[in-house]
């Protein structure tokens, strides 16, 4: 009796253990998602996207439980209008915060058009983001994506990109992959804003080896 009790209460302080590692494990996970307060530099749908993949990876069903404890600001002033019924249910959130803070097409086109590479970002991230805008405006057509890519590029990358192959030969992915080798090796030669210099310097360094190897005064009579 005395060892069927002590397995009785290790097996119960085993599940007690599990039980509060579960529960620390989703504290941790929830936190993953980022507060969301309708400022211009975050896009809600991108937010809520994460909201539904982290929630679906530590197996949280109820969303409409988790959404609000990450709202701030602006975004948790659209929640608290909602109707108590409306805020038990999650689409009634994402529906009420995707028609607060979502850009309507006709913006989504404009930035999509002023759209250029930044310093520093990841020509993967730049092209991901045109994919981000041709969907709110309505899935444009991959050569149109292309062609945005190409021409946000820096000036110096996008002449080699247009002169080392036929652009219309190649895929939107095939570009994006050219278009990275070509941004590691002008890194490599100088920062972004270098791009012309660094392309200038490789031109003409052959041509200065070559005066040098002629007399300085060879045309003096």
């Amino acid at each position: 009796v005395k060892r069927l009790m002590e397995r009785l209460l290790k097996a119960n302080k085993v599940l007690l253990l599990q039980a509060i590692s579960a529960k620390m494990s989703t504290k941790i996970d929830l936190k993953l998602i980022p507060e969301f307060g309708g400022s211009d530099q975050q896009s809600v749908s991108e937010w809520l996207e994460k909201v539904e993949l982290v929630c679906k990876l530590i197996g949280v069903t109820d969303l409409a439980s988790v959404v609000p404890l990450r709202l701030t600001n602006g975004a948790f002033a659209v929640y608290q209008q909602l109707a108590e019924t409306d805020k038990k249910e999650f689409y009634r959130i994402k529906e009420a915060l995707l028609k607060a803070f979502a850009v309507d097409a006709f913006t989504a086109y404009e930035q999509f058009v002023a759209r250029k590479l930044n310093h520093g970002e990841a020509v993967d991230v730049y092209l991901a983001e045109l994919r981000r805008l041709s969907a709110l405006i309505g899935e444009l057509p991959d050569r149109a994506i292309a062609c945005a890519f190409v021409s946000g590029l820096p000036e110096e990358v996008r002449r080699m990109l247009k002169s080392s192959t036929r652009m219309d030969d190649l895929t939107t992915i095939q570009i994006l992959a050219r278009a990275r080798v070509l941004m590691i090796e002008e890194r490599n030669d100088g920062t972004n804003e270098n791009f012309a210099a660094a392309a200038t310097r490789r031109r003409i360094e052959p041509m200065l080896r070559d005066d040098q190897t002629q007399p300085v005064c060879s045309n003096v009579y």
